[in-house]
């Protein structure tokens, strides 16, 4: 995977990711209950009310 020997391999090598090249470039939901796959929601939890302060922040 790695090209240095003994070298860890990245996660990117793995599971390429994209980037967008603007922040305008995102766009999602304003209101509501985000609901991420467990692919996203690393943390263990998937529901984040969009309306609640601490809920957006931890999404």
């Amino acid at each position: 995977m790695s090209d240095h020997a003994g070298t860890p391999f990245s996660f990117a090598e793995v599971r390429p990711y994209e980037v967008v090249d603007s922040l305008v470039e995102l766009r999602g939901p304003e209101h509501g209950v985000l609901r991420l796959p467990v692919e996203l929601a690393w943390g263990g939890r998937t529901e984040f009310d969009l309306d609640d302060a601490y809920d957006r922040t931890a999404a």
